[in-house]
């Protein structure tokens, strides 16, 4: 069967399903340039999943667009073999992780060293093509309902480590009464809380 190519705006008007098939058919035509434009349009569908991703990671909310934009120019570099929905899915949350690494790398000395993400951290647990389930909105809820279950002095270790101050600053706030591992595990134990509140 001959390939058509099809411009970005027929390109958005199909299914996830067909968006993929036509990546797959451009890469067995050949046609590399259309496979990768398809890529891209497909990461650009998955706007709201990679900056539900980087609020998950805690990058500032003036820096996401900035983050956001790294990962499109990767997604576009990347080399793709798969089939399905789910992989494309999986390759855009894969170059995301190296992103937002690489974020937190270059921004050390204002994040300090401890906690910080790196490129083998996970999401959560995997939920395959549903990653891009949650709006914004319900992000937010979910973050907020998983907090609403704190303490109010780990809810304040929470939401300061949140805000990018290292643990040791956190601890010397919190009147000596935890140590910068105990904000570490304060701040553990929620994040892992949180990715099971996004998988149920």
């Amino acid at each position: 069967m001959k390939f058509r190519f099809r411009n970005e705006d027929e390109l958005l008007q199909l299914t996830d399903e067909k968006h993929v098939e036509y990546i797959v058919s451009a890469r067995n035509a050949g046609e590399t340039e259309a496979m990768t434009a398809a890529i891209g349009t497909f990461g650009w569908r998955r706007q709201k999943m990679v900056m539900g991703l980087l609020a998950l990671k805690n990058v500032p909310v003036d820096d996401r667009e900035q983050v956001f934009m790294e990962v499109m120019f990767g997604t576009l570099k990347a080399s793709f073999d798969g089939v399905s929905v789910g992989q494309v899915v999986n390759l855009i949350k894969t170059i995301t992780k190296f992103k937002i690494a690489d974020y937190f790398e270059r921004n050390k000395k204002t994040f300090g060293n401890e906690s910080l993400p790196g490129p083998d951290d996970d999401f959560g647990p995997e939920r395959g093509e549903t990653d891009d389930r949650f709006t914004d909105v319900e992000i937010d809820e979910l973050i907020e309902s998983v907090l609403n279950t704190r303490s109010p002095d780990h809810r304040r270790v929470i939401e300061l480590r949140r805000d990018g101050f290292p643990s040791k600053e956190i601890a010397g706030m919190m009147d000596g009464s935890m140590s910068p591992a105990n904000v570490d595990k304060i701040f553990s134990r929620f994040n892992k809380d949180l990715a099971e509140a996004f998988d149920e």
